[in-house]
């Protein structure tokens, strides 16, 4: 702790990237910061700044010791927000990413209940496909499906991430209903692109054996997930497309399973993931804590492979 004041000195002083402005940051004089910083290098026995009369510039040192001490300082602002929101009801904003087709589908529907319950809590949600860094780019809440590996995030289960390929009747009379994957490279394709560019393999088991097609020929691309389902609805080809996105058309009739014997579910998951904080935010644990029990009551985010059988081709 005695290192305290010399720490917070150095963390403005590479923020402002000056003495003087951090000076006037923390209402102290020039000398009185860099007399900080000065003792704060001898007690670590290394220099954090390299310095001209003009500027100064960090140390490869000081650039990792910033790394540390930022981590330390959030802590104590995270520790002091959390007894100030104690106090109060959920207020603020909570700023959440999730994809597009998933929160037109499933998150804007709910947003004016929760507006009710929370009147003071302000959204700004962020609809869009790309991968984001939620410290880097200020998220505090993601929504997100797939393969969820990142140990610095709490991540809350939404429901399994379960694909299936559909299409729908008047295709299937037309161009014939495939009986093994292999049938599929002589049918038409309506595939998926990720942002990144890559295009989503398909997912079978043959003889208990993993095998992946790759609709490299498709006969339509589209990047948006709920899109897919609706260009099968319109007859246009084959597709894989999410159980939740499919369900409400599976039910109608619009669409039927194919290849059911030979899906290969995997393992991925919709999860809600937030930073790992020692303290969340009463709005941002409110928020979580909404969607959590309002997804629970969502049919189509819990449809298993066996409640397909009556509507596979």
């Amino acid at each position: 702790m005695e290192h305290l004041k010399g720490t917070l000195a150095f963390i403005t002083a590479a923020r402002e990237g000056s003495f003087t402005r951090a000076a006037q940051a923390l209402e102290l004089s020039p000398q009185a910061v860099a007399a900080s910083i000065a003792r704060l290098e001898t007690a670590l026995d290394a220099r954090l700044f390299n310095r001209t009369t003009r500027s100064i510039a960090l140390t490869e040192e000081g650039q990792a010791f910033l790394a540390q001490a930022e981590i330390g300082l959030a802590a104590l602002e995270n520790a002091a927000q959390s007894i100030r929101d104690k106090t109060l009801s959920p207020a603020g904003v909570v700023r959440v990413t999730t994809g597009s087709a998933f929160g037109r589908r499933y998150v804007l529907p709910h947003l004016a209940g929760f507006s009710k319950l929370y009147p003071d809590v302000r959204l700004e949600i962020s609809m869009e496909d790309r991968k984001v860094d939620l410290v880097r780019d200020g998220f505090d809440v993601a929504i997100r499906g797939g393969s969820i590996a990142d140990s610095s995030l709490v991540s809350r289960r939404v429901c399994a991430l379960e694909t299936i390929c559909v299409a729908s009747p008047t295709y299937l009379r037309k161009h014939g209903v495939p009986q093994t994957p292999d049938d599929l490279h002589a049918h038409r394709i309506i595939a998926l692109r990720f942002a990144s560019g890559m295009t989503s393999p398909w997912e079978f088991k043959v003889k208990g054996k993993a095998t992946t097609f790759e609709p490299r020929a498709a006969a339509l691309t589209l990047s948006d997930t709920e899109a897919v389902g609706d260009a099968a609805v319109m007859g246009l080809g084959i597709t894989r497309v999410s159980t939740h996105f499919a369900w409400s058309h599976l039910h109608s009739g619009k669409l039927k399973v194919l290849l059911l014997p030979f899906n290969n579910p995997g393992t991925r998951e919709v999860v809600i993931h937030y930073p790992h904080r020692s303290f969340v935010a009463p709005r941002v644990k409110a928020f979580v804590e909404f969607l959590l029990e309002t997804f629970k009551t969502e049919k189509s985010l819990h449809v298993g492979l066996g409640d397909l059988k009556d509507y596979a081709a």
